[in-house]
């Protein structure tokens, strides 16, 4: 390619690697954005990452580091971990049998019990602030099978920004009722890899549900 943004973008993630600043983040475009809410909008734009339901964490400008001073606001400064007070371990064990299923309109239910026979968690992407159609199938019943069957039942929305609350209609305070998680204002990204991680290292539902609605380096602000 005659211009690639490669470059710049490893020397600005060198750079911000260097800082006293705990974390996993993206660094593209001039910006550092927590990599729980890094999600990708464009295809060719060199500033196609953006930073979703969270203020960008720093800039990079001329090799010259600028933290965002919007972090100063709704504690978002206290949702990082600016220290850590045991060794440093890493845990590989991932279970990757999870699913991610968009809902649309006329969905069957036989799909759930595919993921049933076939998966350990499902994500499901729902409309808006938590609704599922409900009209001609009972998919609401079907997502409470789901659960009964011991699969982690993660709910979140396919909007990318606000997150969820499945106590506003009828048919997510049904599945309030259920042992389902609230994903809150994390993205599928996230969800994905911290489902898989839970999967890996917890087995029961209870610690797993705990895990997931737990804030972790300020994964979810709900």
């Amino acid at each position: 390619a005659l211009y690639t943004d490669a470059k710049k973008n490893l020397s600005d993630a060198i750079r911000f690697a260097c800082e006293d600043f705990l974390g996993v983040f993206v660094a593209f475009d001039g910006e550092i954005i927590s990599g729980t809410h890094a999600v990708k909008l464009k295809t060719r734009s060199t500033d196609s990452f953006k930073s979703i339901n969270f203020p960008t964490v720093a800039d990079i400008k001329l090799g010259k580091i600028t933290y965002n001073n919007a972090l100063s606001y709704g504690e978002h400064w206290d949702k990082f971990e600016t220290h850590v007070l045991r060794p440093f371990k890493v845990k590989t064990d991932l279970c990757e049998d999870i699913f991610v299923l968009k809902i649309y309109p006329g969905i069957k239910p036989d799909i759930f019990d595919f993921i049933k026979e076939h998966y350990k968690g499902v994500i499901i992407e729902s409309f808006g602030i938590g609704g599922i159609p409900n009209e001609n199938h009972d998919i609401v019943a079907k997502v409470q099978e789901l659960a009964e069957a011991g699969l982690a039942v993660v709910i979140t929305t396919q909007c990318l920004y606000e997150g969820i609350d499945l106590d506003i209609y009828a048919v997510g305070k049904r599945l309030a009722k259920q042992k389902v998680i609230y994903a809150g204002d994390m993205t599928t990204e996230a969800l994905t890899m911290k489902l898989m991680w839970a999967l890996g290292n917890y087995e029961k539902l209870s610690d797993i549900k705990t895990f997931m609605e737990t804030p972790f380096f300020a994964d979810r602000n709900y």
